[in-house]
């Protein structure tokens, strides 16, 4: 399977595992010492959908790992760093300031430089 398309599969459950767990945060009373706020947290349906989401995007890491070398593909998973603040300021009506927006695109030239230069590797 095409290395760019799993860790595109890879990035999307990791990334709607961070917005579940947001989600369940924030139905979730404050955690304290407490075992039952503890146990009421693992309870929560937005909590255990994230944690299944971690868990199917870590799968798929290994896969990952396993075809492509780690200083390649933990680039492109930086996707989730813009992924996750534009669905978190659409879903949650949180701000994403000018200075988070321009590290954004930061983050994705660096993306694109990354898929540029593998091109460049590729060709010569």
């Amino acid at each position: 399977m095409n290395i760019l398309l799993l860790i595109s599969m890879s990035v999307a459950p990791s990334g709607i595992g961070q917005l579940l767990l947001r989600r369940g945060a924030m139905d979730a009373q404050a955690l304290t010492n407490n075992v039952q706020s503890w146990v009421a947290l693992f309870c929560n349906g937005y909590i255990l959908g994230g944690l299944l989401a971690w868990g199917i995007a870590t799968l798929l890491w290994l896969v990952i790992l396993s075809q492509s070398e780690l200083s390649f593909a933990y680039l492109l998973g930086s996707l989730t760093y813009i992924i996750v603040p534009l669905m978190s300021s659409w879903l949650f009506d949180e701000q994403l300031h000018r200075l988070r927006f321009v590290g954004m695109i930061v983050i994705f030239l660096g993306v694109l430089i990354t898929l540029y230069n593998r091109s460049a590797e590729k060709v010569s």
